[in-house]
C-alpha cells in the first residue's frame, strides 16, 4: 500500500491518496481547494484509478474540490449523513476558499463500523462525532494505519466551537474509539504531521485527565 500526502488550501489541510501497487485502484482522503490538480497529476503519473473520495466531515476545507474530483476520476463520494448540512456552507466559511467550492450530493453516506477495499485493503469506517456531528475516521486494521481527519491531531484534538461540534462527545469518540486501537497505529490526521496512538496516549494534552 502506498500513501501519498498533499496539504492545499488557505489552512493547510492535509488530504492523501491511498493505492494498492498491484491492481492500481486507489482512493482519496478529504479534498481541499487546490488540491485536483495535485491529485489528478498523481493519478495520470500513477497509472491509478479512484475507487472512492471520502470527505472525513463536511467542512468547506476539506470537501471544497470533491465534486470537481468526482467529475475528474468518476469515483463514488462519501460524506456521513449527519455532515449533509455542511454541503451548502455559511458565507463566513466560503470565505475561506473565495468561492472555490462546487455543490454536490454523496453517492454513499457511509455508516459506522462499514467496511470496503481499495485493491486487496480492506478498511473500516468509525463514526466520531465531536468535531462535526458526521465525522469519520479511516482504519486500516491490517496495514496499522488510521486516517483521523480532525478529530484527533498530534498533540491536539478538533475544535468544538462550531455548529455540530461537542467536547464532550469529542472526547468520547477519542477514547472510546481511537485510543482502543494497536499503539502502533500510525494516525495521519486533517491538518499536521502524523503520530501514533501511543504517542498520543503519552503527550496529547487534551487526554491526560483520564489515566491512560
Amino acid at each position: 500500500m502506498t500513501i501519498e500526502t498533499f496539504v492545499c488550501g488557505p489552512l493547510d489541510n492535509s488530504c492523501y491518496i491511498v493505492s494498492d501497487e498491484e491492481s492500481k485502484k486507489s482512493i482519496i482522503i478529504d479534498a481541499p481547494a487546490g488540491s485536483l490538480s495535485f491529485f489528478t497529476d498523481y493519478i495520470k503519473n500513477n497509472g491509478l484509478s479512484v475507487e472512492y473520495i471520502i470527505l472525513t466531515h463536511g467542512h468547506i476545507d476539506h470537501i471544497a474540490h470533491a465534486e470537481k474530483l468526482r467529475a475528474e476520476t468518476n469515483a463514488k463520494l462519501l460524506l456521513h449523513e449527519k455532515d449533509h448540512y455542511w454541503i451548502e456552507p455559511p458565507d463566513h466559511m466560503l470565505d475561506l476558499v473565495a468561492g472555490d467550492y462546487t455543490k454536490f450530493v454523496p453517492d454513499i453516506h457511509p455508516k459506522d463500523n462499514e467496511k470496503y477495499f481499495v485493491g486487496k485493503h480492506e478498511f473500516e469506517i468509525i463514526h466520531t462525532p465531536g468535531h462535526t456531528e458526521g465525522g469519520i475516521c479511516v482504519y486500516f486494521k491490517d496495514d496499522n494505519i488510521l486516517f483521523s481527519g480532525d478529530t484527533l491531531f498530534q498533540e491536539s484534538v478538533g475544535r468544538t466551537d462550531l455548529y455540530g461540534g461537542s467536547s464532550e462527545i469529542l472526547l468520547e469518540s477519542i477514547y472510546n474509539k481511537l485510543l482502543v486501537l494497536p499503539d502502533d497505529t500510525t494516525v495521519y490526521s486533517g491538518h499536521g504531521d502524523e503520530t501514533t496512538i501511543k504517542y498520543e496516549k503519552q503527550h496529547n494534552p487534551f487526554l491526560q485527565d483520564r489515566g491512560i
